[in-house]
């Protein structure tokens, strides 16, 4: 009698249950091989009633597992391709091998794991015998990888990261045994304290010997010393990073070579490394100095302080600074010097040849244009950078700035100077540094402060002098150097300045500069005048060699219809409490004090001298943020210089 229908449907059931059974549990192997053909052969009916997905998933299942070939015999054995392949792989570089067959395990996993999970949801959704051997099938598979993380862990039991307190050296030629005692011969070389590590291991590849700091202060001072002094050879390389690829390591190196020409370059000076963390150079204060802890009490005796009170001053012997020298040349070529056709002229004069009749005049109100009016931070660079072009074939700093000591800008000269003559309220801040024994002197603010009064010099100076090509007389730029002899201390001082205009006739040889000056007509020299003004004109035209200062008188309309001539010795005069033999030995106290606080440290290191608003002393002390202030292409001209 033939099966009824539903006992067709009990004995497929069956079949499809006997091979879920032979599926589920894996693990018996011992059953013959006519077992498992009727148990393929209940698969295959059963994958003929999936949908079409399922098959799908099903069979790139199996293929995965069986490597992608049906056949079990050819599987098992090698075909000559793969022969050739594996002596192929034997002939490269084992490390390269390695992280390729890594790189293969990591995809072909990946796309085991996503197979199975696909194949798992599409399982859920269905009611086929065959949903749950995939479920467990994929729960098999986070089991193993769960094992084969906790087997990798138990043949690493240290993963390394590199931090930014460790230096990892690549591939030492040491045993594990022997690294305290190579650390140790590493620290020695470098002068550097055993104390300052920490730990000593090597990382997870037994390839890398890791030494951990107590700063990574000290990994850059511990990098920087080595290739210093030419010993990376003991190392074998160094690696910075975790990820360091091959445009961060060229930049590293690049940065090394530079940190390597500046160190050796600068006379005494080993405080340039390089950053781990951007690849930059930077310069290592005293702040964080590692050697000893009298660190900090050495950088106390870089600070000093000078009087400022005249009456310290006072019983100092009579004292004049002559007329300057004019060692230096015109930042100009010769042609475009700005000319006041009279220098000692008198005031009707003047007007008749410069202004007509009463009828014109100057307006000092008129509005000059920032970029036209002269900074003394600007010619302060453009002299040095002009220096470079010019005067850089002679032997030495001090040569290229004409055998001087110091450098700075009149105007900054001058505040300085006249600090015994002014009231208290008087500040004044400078930065110091010195490169070859020259030590250079500037304002720290480089921003133009345009007053009222200096638009309205720039005004005059605009309408009463012309160039030889008959511009005006802000259209070009008159620079002059001059050295300035000390009476007091044998200093000598390169002076730039910003001249106003050179007069027709000449001095001894050489162009008679002229200051242009503006004052109210009402009452143009008042005691005021003498006390507070008169200092400043005095010294701005000593320093300059400047004998005569023609003077606009402006009236309420800021129109100048007059101008008067004064001598420089007509400021003494009149004055009123300054002298100006208390000036210059406040000054010269004040240069030999910087020079002698400068002297005893590396060339590049700045300073501030500094007069703060009722203080009755002037303070020299290193400045804690190390901002350099010279040009650099000057800085670095100057540094290639053959010693």
């Amino acid at each position: 009698m033939p099966p009824s229908r539903g006992n067709r449907a009990w004995v497929r059931g069956a079949q499809r249950g006997t091979a879920l059974r032979s599926r589920v549990k894996p693990r018996q192997n011992s059953e013959s091989s006519s077992s498992s053909a009727p148990v393929s052969t209940a698969t295959e009916s059963a994958r003929e009633d999936l949908p079409k997905v399922a098959r799908f998933e099903i069979g790139q299942e199996r293929n995965l597992k069986t490597g992608g070939n049906n056949n079990n015999n050819r599987s098992r054995k090698p075909s000559s391709s793969c022969r050739t392949n594996r002596t192929k792989s034997q002939s490269q570089n084992p490390s390269s091998s390695v992280a390729e067959l890594r790189e293969k395990v990591a995809t072909t996993t990946a796309r085991l794991g996503e197979t199975l999970k696909h194949a798992a949801e599409v399982a859920r959704k269905t009611r086929h015998p065959l949903a749950s051997m995939v479920i467990v099938a994929l729960d098999d598979f986070h089991e193993q990888q769960v094992a084969l993380r906790q087997l990798n862990e138990a043949f690493i039991p240290e993963p390394h990261e590199v931090r930014e307190d460790q230096a990892v050296i690549i591939q030492p030629k040491v045993a594990e045994a022997d690294q305290d005692a190579f650390v140790n011969n590493l620290l020695l070389a470098v002068d550097m304290e055993t104390t300052s590590v920490v730990k000593i291991y090597r990382d997870k590849k037994k390839d890398f010997l890791v030494i951990r700091f107590t700063s990574k202060l000290l990994v850059h001072a511990f990098l920087r010393r080595f290739r210093e002094r030419n010993l990376f050879k003991l190392l074998g390389g160094a690696r910075l990073t975790r990820d360091m690829n091959t445009e961060e390591l060229d930049k590293y190196w690049m940065a090394v070579e530079q940190v390597a020409a500046l160190n050796r370059t600068l006379s005494g000076d080993r405080s340039f490394y390089v950053d781990l963390v951007t690849l930059e150079v930077r310069q290592k204060s005293d702040a964080v100095e590692e050697k000893s802890p009298a660190k900090p009490i050495a950088k106390k005796s870089l600070q000093d302080t000078v009087s400022c009170d005249p009456s310290e001053y006072a019983n100092c012997e009579e004292v004049k600074i002559g007329r300057p020298k004019s060692e230096g040349n015109y930042y100009d070529d010769g042609r475009e010097i700005n000319i006041l056709r009279t220098e000692d002229a008198e005031a009707k004069r003047l007007q008749k040849e410069r202004l007509g009749d009463d009828t014109l005049f100057v307006n000092v109100q008129k509005r000059v244009a920032i970029e036209r009016i002269p900074n003394p931070s600007e010619t302060f660079d453009a002299m040095l950078l002009l220096f470079k072009e010019q005067r850089l074939w002679l032997n030495s700093v001090r040569e290229i700035c004409y055998n001087c000591h110091f450098v700075c800008h009149v105007d900054h000269l001058v505040r300085m100077a006249v600090t015994p003559a002014m009231e208290a309220g008087h500040s004044w801040k400078m930065q110091a540094t010195k490169l070859g024994k020259v030590i250079f002197l500037k304002t720290e603010s480089a921003t133009l402060r345009v007053t009222t009064e200096k638009n309205q010099e720039c005004s005059f100076k605009d309408a009463m002098t012309t160039s030889r090509h008959k511009r005006p007389g802000l259209a070009h730029r008159m620079i002059s150097t001059r050295v300035v002899q000390m009476p007091v201390t044998p200093l000598d001082l390169l002076v730039f300045a910003d001249e106003d205009c050179v007069a027709e006739e000449k001095r001894d040889g050489g162009d008679a500069f002229v200051l242009l000056k503006v004052r109210p007509q009402d009452e143009p020299f008042t005691p005021d005048f003498y006390r507070s003004t008169a200092p400043l004109w005095y010294f701005r035209a000593l320093f300059s060699g400047i004998e005569k200062i023609v003077v606009g008188l402006r009236n309420e309309d800021n129109r100048i219809y007059d101008v008067t001539t004064l001598d420089r010795e007509d400021l003494l005069k009149n004055a009123v409490g300054w002298n100006p033999s208390v000036c210059i030995h406040f000054l010269g106290n004040v240069l030999a004090t910087l020079k002698s606080t400068l002297d005893s440290v590396p060339d590049l290191k700045t300073f501030v001298i500094e007069k703060k608003k009722g203080a009755s002393e002037v303070r020299i002390e290193r400045e804690a943020e190390a901002r350099r202030f010279l040009p650099p292409p000057f800085v670095g001209a100057v540094l290639k210089m053959k010693p």
